[in-house]
């Protein structure tokens, strides 16, 4: 019994994540290990603000994970969202907005916020 144990594998061995890697003149990445996380061209308003300050609506991120959905309350009303977490080291660089219960906000849902003090811009010209 405890030798088919030892035999079968760990599911951390055998998982396997392949990195975006983004063009462009300026990359926004993670703060803490450099991982690019989302093109420039694609922030939508730089007029956000997250628990840390300042903070970009954008249209697509890559190199994330999102964690499970919840329920909370902004200036604006009441979203449900998921936290944005950075694939390699995991550090929450902002969130998913999922639905949100005011019609006039619905242009947020599928949207990201990326914190500006969990993020670099790189330039890459």
């Amino acid at each position: 019994e405890k030798s088919q144990l030892n035999q079968q594998p760990n599911i951390f061995t055998q998982l396997r994540f392949y990195l975006s890697s983004l063009s462009g003149p300026n990359i926004y990445c993670c703060a803490k290990c450099k991982t690019q996380i989302a093109n420039a061209e694609e922030v939508i308003s730089k007029s956000f603000h997250g628990s840390e300050g300042r903070a970009y609506l954008l249209a697509s991120v890559v190199n994330i994970c999102i964690g499970p959905e919840e329920s909370k309350e902004f200036n604006t009303g009441v979203y449900v969202v998921c936290d944005v977490q950075c694939l390699v080291c995991l550090t929450v660089v902002g969130w998913r907005y999922m639905v949100s219960v005011k019609e006039l906000e619905k242009y947020k849902e599928g949207k990201y916020i990326l914190e500006m003090t969990k993020i670099t811009k790189m330039s890459c010209i």
